[in-house]
């Protein structure tokens, strides 16, 4: 058929990504075909939902572990790398510098004070 783009199924590896770029005149959608999770922007994609990407959207669909998508094959590229699992360790890593010394046991107590201007 004239005018429709066809759907491939696309098996994902464990921390890899495919990114995607829409032309100014694309529409896409993308589906899940696996029961773990897959991820656009740091949002689970609900499986087997189709969901719609519009026209000048660029970004990145990303599979912690074994995954499939459905999509267009135009529109899908293959990375051998991921920025998430690298975004996931710095955002671990300031978490962990930021939390205070806790004592090791007895009462723990949290203190707030609020600057006033006099």
């Amino acid at each position: 058929m004239e005018g429709q783009q066809e759907q491939a199924i696309v098996p994902m590896e464990p921390g890899s990504e495919w990114r995607f770029e829409l032309e100014p005149d694309e529409n896409i959608a993308l589906r899940v075909h696996s029961t773990d999770p897959v991820y656009i922007n740091g949002e689970e994609l609900p499986p087997t939902t189709w969901y719609p990407l519009y026209r000048y959207n660029k970004g990145a669909v990303y599979s912690p572990t074994e995954g499939k998508i459905e999509g267009e094959p135009s529109c899908l590229r293959e990375a051998d790398f991921s920025v998430h699992a690298a975004g996931i360790s710095v955002h671990l890593d300031v978490d962990d510098t930021a939390a205070p010394e806790q004592p090791a046991s007895g009462a723990r107590a949290a203190t707030h004070s609020v600057p006033t201007r006099r």
